[in-house]
């Protein structure tokens, strides 16, 4: 139950006769209290309502003094029909606002005005949504959407940052006819003729191949559909410079795709860079990049963008394993974000680029990855690095000196029928050989295997030197003289490290002293100085 309920409610059970009468005020609209024809305050009516209270839990509000009750008129639209009816409120507004507009959309500055009629009447404001008749006494309370739309168009119009700034232009546009759909309001035919409009927040930009070097920078956005997307790409392609909006016509239907000041700015600079290499595209080297903010525009790149499968490269040195057959060893790969092995087959593809480059040049690599084409850019030098991975793994039959090593390769060669050009084996790629050349050589390295076996059995294996290690955790050898070393001053010596000027801490000198001392008036040989890293052993 309100405020106001309750006041008649507690007046009525005292034979009270309570009435209200209403004063409109700029801000407020004052409720009066009377018993009879007598004002009262509200702390005449203690008794009956807790005026402290009145702030914390209704949308009334109370006067300095304690005295009248005070309504804001956006309160209004709060109340309930009771209540309204209670206070005896002008009605809601039964008529239209028209809207005009002066000045062109897209131009220097547009504002918009409103006129508020009901028949042949036309009102004027008085306080807030409270309305009045010109022409007689006829009052009304606007709905809340009028209101509201008449707020933020004054708003709007005493803004020069909004009314001179053409997607703030069309935002406004945008809200009175999203209003005009809720709510008795006349447009201008200007307002009415105007297309629908969709308000870009962000872009994103995606990069198509163009042809063999090029990709070319098309926008796109979240915002619109897939059709609408490629209508916008065809009318930013058309469109001879950075523009407040592109006209889209999907279906026979016109829409108007507006962009705000910073996309504008953003698509001016892809206006000017329509088309960017791959190679720049890779190593993110152009205004593309460098001169539009990434807070209001999405890259679409990487292994992202469809059908352009680029690879960031990522150096690592070429191996050199002399012995091959002790080990498994991975075959050679160009790291990338998806590595990507070699085989045989790339090293003259690889050869060939390297030839036709000049020193500081970089040139594109393409591989076919489980049947998808995977491409990355390479300098020189690192195009270089990966051929002598690729032709350190390239082995002959005869490189492995050990027999076993020839058993395994042979094995796999004979389950190919010895049809393939190269055998993988340990991550190596052993060139096709002839058969009985290599079980002749297998043969061959057993029988020099066997025969050292056979001289190392009758051969005295020579006595090898060990470091004894002598245990005397039962003997006490040495005992140092604490209290003797403590009473000495330490000396500072001119071969210290940096002794010139040199101050040192308190555990330095302690351990600086005790090595002293040692070396004065022991027998010891030896001693080892302990202390966590970074507290000065260095110096010392």
């Amino acid at each position: 139950m309100g405020i106001i309920e309750r006041l008649f409610k507690k007046t009525k059970e005292t034979d009270k006769k309570l009435k209200l009468s209403l004063e409109y005020e700029e801000k407020y609209i004052k409720i009066i209290l009377k018993i009879g024809d007598k004002t009262i305050s509200l702390k005449d009516l203690k008794d009956e309502v807790d005026i402290s209270s009145l702030s914390k839990s209704d949308i009334f509000e109370v006067d300095e003094n304690g005295d009248t009750l005070l309504l804001d008129y956006d309160e209004i639209y709060s109340l309930d029909r009771s209540t309204l009816k209670l206070l005896k409120l002008p009605s809601f507004f039964p008529g239209i606002v028209y809207i005009d507009n002066k000045g062109y959309f897209g131009s220097s500055k547009v504002e918009f005005s409103y006129k508020i009629s009901f028949g042949l009447d036309e009102y004027h404001i008085v306080n807030a949504n409270y309305v009045e008749s010109i022409s007689s006494s006829e009052r009304y309370i606007l709905t809340k959407e009028q209101y509201d739309l008449i707020k933020l168009i004054n708003q709007y119009n005493n803004d020069d940052s909004k009314n001179k700034e053409a997607n703030e232009q069309y935002k406004m546009l945008n809200a009175i006819k999203d209003v005009s759909h809720k709510t008795n309001l006349l447009l201008n035919e200007t307002i009415k003729k105007e297309d629908d409009l969709v308000l870009l927040e962000n872009i994103e930009l995606d990069f198509l191949e163009s042809d063999e070097d090029y990709l070319e920078v098309v926008p796109q956005s979240s915002q619109l559909s897939e059709k609408q997307n490629k209508n916008l790409r065809e009318a930013f392609k058309k469109a001879n410079l950075s523009q407040n909006f592109y006209l889209l016509n999907i279906d026979n239907k016109k829409v108007k795709v507006v962009v705000n000041r910073e996309l504008k700015d953003a698509l001016k600079v892809v206006k000017s860079n329509e088309k960017i290499s791959k190679k720049d595209f890779v190593k993110r080297e152009s205004p593309i990049f460098e001169d539009i903010d990434s807070e209001i525009v999405e890259f679409n790149y990487g292994p992202r963008v469809i059908g352009l499968g680029y690879l960031n490269y990522r150096p690592s040195p070429a191996q050199n394993m002399s012995e091959m057959d002790w080990f498994t060893k991975e075959f050679p790969k160009i790291m990338t974000d998806t590595p990507i092995t070699l085989k045989p087959e790339h090293l003259n593809y690889m050869q060939d680029k390297f030839n036709n480059l000049d020193e500081f040049e970089e040139t594109e690599l393409k591989f076919n990855l489980e049947g998808e084409e995977k491409k990355l850019f390479i300098s020189k030098e690192n195009l270089a690095n990966e051929i002598k991975k690729l032709e350190n793994s390239i082995k002959d039959i005869t490189d492995y000196n050990k027999s076993k090593a020839l058993d395994e390769i042979i094995e796999l060669a004979e389950a190919d029928n010895y049809s393939q050009d190269y055998i993988a084996y340990k991550g190596n790629y052993i060139k096709k050989f002839d058969k009985n050349i290599a079980e002749q050589y297998r043969d061959d390295l057993r029988a020099i295997e066997i025969e050292k076996r056979e001289e190392k059995k009758n051969t005295t294996k020579e006595q090898e030197k060990v470091l004894i290690l002598k245990d005397n955790i039962e003997k006490l050898d040495y005992i140092e003289d604490m209290e003797k070393i403590t009473e000495e001053e330490v000396e500072l010596p001119s071969s210290l490290r940096y002794s010139d000027g040199i101050e040192l801490k308190e555990h330095q000198k302690e351990g600086l002293l005790r090595m002293q001392s040692l070396y004065k008036k022991s027998n010891v040989n030896g001693l080892l100085l302990c202390d966590d890293m970074g507290l000065g052993k260095t110096k010392l």
